[in-house]
C-alpha cells in the first residue's frame, strides 16, 4: 500500500479555499436580490412577446408590454409610486399558514360564531397551544421547537419587490428584492437602488 503525506501548509491552504466558498456563497446570495436584464436582449423578448399577442382593444386604447415576466413572477399585489416604480407582493406561504377547516369538524361549529381577526386568532392559540402539542402532530413543526403550535404557523415570509425602468427606455429592466417580512418581525432589505 502507497503512503503519502500532506504539505504542512495544507491546513491554511483548505481554509482559504473554505474561507472564498464561504464568501462567494455570501456574494451570490446577495446578488439573487437584485436583478437588471440587458437592454438589447430585453428589447429581443419584449418585441417576441408583443408580437405573439393580439388583444382586442376599444377605440382609443393602446397595450404596450411594460415589463416581462422575468421580472415580475406571482404578483398578488400591486402598486405604483410617483414616479413610476412598480412594487409588487410576492406570497411564499406554506400550508400551515391556512389550513382547511374541513379536516377539523369539531372546530366546524364554534369556528361559525367567530366574528373578527382577533376572535379567530384568540380561538387558534387556544385550539393549537403548547400544551396540546401531542394533539396537533397534525401540524408540521415548522420552527423546530418541538411543540406542534400556532407559533408554526408565523413562519412564512412575505416579500415585497420593486421593478423599475432604470434607464429610462420604457421597458422595465431593474428588480430588486425590497422588503421582507414574517408574521412576526419585519425587516427593510438594504439593497442597491
Amino acid at each position: 500500500m502507497k503512503t503519502f503525506s500532506l504539505p504542512k501548509a495544507f491546513p491554511y491552504l483548505l481554509l482559504f479555499i473554505l474561507s472564498c466558498n464561504t464568501k462567494a456563497d455570501k456574494i451570490a446570495d446577495a446578488d439573487l436580490r437584485i436583478k437588471t436584464m440587458d437592454s438589447a436582449a430585453l428589447t429581443t423578448l419584449t418585441k417576441s412577446i408583443e408580437s405573439s399577442v393580439t388583444p382586442q382593444l376599444a377605440d382609443g386604447l393602446t397595450l404596450k408590454l411594460w415589463a416581462v415576466d422575468s421580472l415580475v413572477a406571482d404578483p398578488v399585489a400591486i402598486d405604483i409610486d410617483d414616479e413610476g416604480r412598480v412594487y409588487y407582493s410576492r406570497t411564499n406561504r406554506q400550508k400551515a399558514a391556512e389550513f382547511d377547516i374541513r379536516g377539523h369538524q369539531d372546530w366546524e361549529i364554534r369556528s361559525i360564531a367567530l366574528s373578527d381577526i382577533e376572535e379567530k386568532r384568540a380561538f387558534l392559540r387556544s385550539e393549537l397551544s403548547p400544551e396540546r402539542s401531542k394533539e396537533n402532530l397534525w401540524l408540521p413543526d415548522l420552527n423546530r421547537d418541538s411543540s406542534h403550535d400556532w407559533r408554526d404557523m408565523t413562519v412564512q415570509k412575505e416579500h415585497i419587490y420593486r421593478v423599475e425602468d432604470a434607464n429610462g427606455d420604457g421597458i422595465a429592466d431593474n428588480h430588486n428584492w425590497w422588503w421582507k417580512t414574517s408574521t412576526t418581525k419585519p425587516q427593510m432589505l438594504r439593497v442597491a437602488s
